[in-house]
């Protein structure tokens, strides 16, 4: 990714921690933190500033507007891994020198490996470390992350690969190809999803949780894990639910912890799911009731713009298998 901006040399600093201006937003590499005493922003990683203000450390100094930065000004730096530069404590530097970036002087390096045709929008962290020995974010061809997303280390995404806005994805979660993550969604990780997966807006994933292939989760869908919440957490494990291929689920559905829906069900929007679901069945009410599948929606779940990318045959053979 590269940008107009200025660049900002650090005088004393522990560690090799650079620290950029790009466009209105103040970056500091490797998962740091920056607070201007008289322009102040508070940024991890990349490109990605996860709040507009930060309160000033020093009394009477207000935050301002992000971009301001100046000769003189002194800053301070605290690293988010505290065993790699800082030791958690807070290194104090004055910007000595502010001078103009062309284009091609600006490139961010994720902590991650990208394929080919991937497009990556300014404000996203790829590839957050959150122990020592964690691996690079990988994903495939043809993906697009938009801006605001933060992908946490040991993530893995095939190829054709989308965020909406402001997504969470955290480590451990793997997903096949062909997936859709819309915007302000949690994926809290531990997660496996297949193949051919489209999961709308202001959703809620947790840990432990399997998603098959083919499936349709619609906006606001809450899965859920913990069965004793804020009780005996050292007695179980989180358990979340299983969604098996060619599942839908509706807007505003809520799946209790260790579900299993099977293939090819269909839970109505708003349903609250508290009994495992057989597969070819239709879920609707609170709680929920289950019914035979009705003919009508027995419907492979593939969006249309997925298709020029596939033989119709094998979509047939697809059907034919779930159904």
């Amino acid at each position: 990714m590269e940008s107009m901006g200025l660049i900002i040399k650090v005088v004393e600093i522990i560690g090799k921690c650079p620290v950029y201006k790009i466009g209105d937003k103040i970056v500091i590499e490797d998962g740091c933190r920056i607070n201007l005493q008289k322009t102040t922003a508070i940024c991890m990683h990349s490109l990605a500033a996860i709040m507009p203000y930060y309160v000033a450390l020093n009394k009477g100094v207000n935050p301002v507007e992000l971009g301001l930065a100046k000769e003189g000004d002194k800053a301070y730096v605290q690293c988010l891994d505290p065993c790699k530069y800082t030791g958690g404590g807070t290194v104090i530097f004055e910007i000595r020198k502010v001078r103009k970036l062309n284009q091609k002087e600006v490139k961010v390096d994720y902590f991650a490996e990208l394929g080919e045709n991937c497009i990556v929008q300014e404000n996203v962290i790829l590839g957050l470390r959150y122990k020592e020995d964690c691996q690079k974010v990988k994903i495939g061809n043809n993906a697009i992350i938009r801006s605001g997303t933060i992908i946490y280390a040991d993530v893995v995404a095939g190829d054709h690969f989308q965020t909406g806005h402001n997504v969470v994805i955290r480590e451990k979660t793997t997903f096949g190809s062909f997936i859709v993550v819309g915007t302000n969604t949690v994926i809290d990780g531990y997660v496996t999803i297949g193949n051919f997966v489209k999961i709308e807006s202001n959703c809620y994933i947790p840990t432990h949780v399997t998603i098959g292939s083919h499936v349709f989760i619609g906006p606001g869908v809450v899965l859920t894990n913990d069965k004793y919440p804020q009780k005996m957490r050292d007695q179980y494990h989180p358990e979340g639910p299983i969604i098996e291929d060619g599942v839908t689920l509706g807007a505003g559905v809520v799946v209790l912890p260790g579900i299993r829906i099977g293939k090819g069900s269909f839970v109505a929007a708003g349903a609250v799911v508290t009994k495992d679901v057989p597969p070819m069945s239709l879920v609707k009410g609170v709680p929920g009731e289950i019914f035979p599948l009705p003919e009508k929606l027995k419907e492979l779940n593939i969006a249309k713009n997925w298709r020029k990318y596939i033989n119709e045959e094998k979509i047939k053979n697809w059907y034919n298998r779930l159904w």
